[in-house]
């Protein structure tokens, strides 16, 4: 029972009560996050939007690969076994193709995924190939239609075919094992058809660099990273001095 002489509460008195405040605190927080989804919806379907249109180009883009990479093919299957060659008088860029992504693609494969390491195609083979994807903005969309462009029109491509293709397995945090490749690097041209030159390529990581994290389960995944980011580093080291002795006026594009 209620005192006569105690005061009632004010309703300042009631708004500085923990629960007030408590349920404003609930509101003001639930209503920013949903402010922030709606954002973020808003946000991504604007960029959606933008993006359809190059998507349509990609299609069209996309579609021009297998004609081309199939007279590519057609060169190599009808070729001698590979012997050391240099390539006389060539210039220009290439780009690296893994023979079996070749192949795939060739026969029309939106996603060939041999068991081999996506890194031993350069960019625009991994773009072609779905194992690469820009970021869902308008420049990088543009960015990946450039690179696969250009890939296309160029003379010729460097068709890696391998022997040995490991993927490479952290033990501990800075040994590796598997990571090795050896194979043939083997310079196709098509509108000439030939095999303007082509060279063996071989390359085993020994060590790999790695972040320390706090996080054993993060650990893990730092660990894998980093025996990847070796194996394809040496790989792509070997591929360039390849060329640079078989075929000095030629610059191989990886990324």
């Amino acid at each position: 029972m209620l005192d006569d002489d105690d005061p009632l509460p004010t309703w300042k008195d009631r708004l500085l009560h923990p629960l007030p405040i408590a349920a404003i605190l609930l509101v003001v927080v639930g209503g920013g996050l949903w402010g922030w989804d709606a954002w973020e919806d808003a946000r991504r379907a604007r960029e959606q939007q933008a993006v359809e249109p190059l998507e349509r180009e990609w299609e069209a883009l996309w579609a021009r690969a297998p004609g081309r990479l199939a007279q590519v093919e057609a060169v190599l299957a009808g070729a001698p076994a590979a012997v050391e060659q240099r390539c006389e008088g060539l210039t220009g860029t290439v780009e690296v193709v893994h023979r079996p992504v070749l192949q795939g693609l060739a026969a029309g494969d939106r996603a060939p995924r041999p068991d081999a390491p996506g890194w031993l195609s350069s960019q625009a083979y991994r773009y072609l190939a779905h194992m690469s994807t820009p970021s869902l903005s308008e420049p990088a969309y543009r960015a990946r239609h450039e690179v696969v462009a250009a890939a296309l029109a160029r003379p010729c491509v460097a068709v890696l075919e391998t022997e040995l293709a490991e993927h490479a397995r952290a033990r501990g945090n800075h040994e590796l094992e598997g990571g090795g490749v050896v194979g043939w690097l083997r310079v196709v041209c098509v509108d000439e058809p030939r095999i303007a030159c082509q060279a063996r390529v071989a390359s085993q990581p020994l060590f790999a660099v790695v972040v320390e994290q706090r996080d054993p389960r993060a650990q893990a995944g730092a660990n894998a990273t980093a025996a990847s980011d070796a194996a394809m580093r040496e790989h792509w080291e070997a591929v360039q001095a390849v060329l640079a002795q078989v075929g000095p006026g030629l610059t191989v594009v990886h990324d």
